[in-house]
């Protein structure tokens, strides 16, 4: 028998398997000339459809997104599947995968720990 952990794991997939991908909800910070995105973004992998994380746009290396879970309707939350890390400045990051669901109370909201230069942020969208 798997123990949660791994049953936890065995949910999530790679977003970069994802087809009909679109963004859900997003959120933009930054300045004009340095935007960065924040998004939920959905797609299907092997038939089911997921939601994950995305940062991109003037990143820093090190900036660190991930997949925040509720199954109350958005009263609480946790973090699901890997967290991203942009590897590079200016490289995109994506956290795990984790399957939508059709109950109204599972919701998903991006969030992401970020550099600004000078000190760390963190910066979340809004549910959906």
């Amino acid at each position: 028998m798997a123990s949660p952990a791994e049953a936890a794991a065995a949910a999530c997939a790679d977003p970069q398997r994802a087809t009909n991908s679109s963004t859900a909800v997003s959120i933009l910070f930054g300045t004009t000339n340095k935007p960065l995105k924040l998004e939920v973004r959905r797609g299907k992998i092997n038939g089911k459809w997921y939601g994950w994380a995305r940062w991109s746009g003037h990143t820093r290396k090190g900036d660190t997104p991930a997949l925040f879970v509720s199954f109350d309707g958005g009263k609480t939350g946790e973090v699901k599947c890997s967290r991203g890390v942009s590897e590079s400045n200016g490289g995109p990051a994506w956290s795990g995968a984790y399957p939508e669901s059709a109950s109204s109370k599972v919701k998903f909201r991006a969030i992401v720990t970020f550099s600004n230069g000078n000190d760390w942020r963190v910066g979340k969208t809004g549910w959906w």
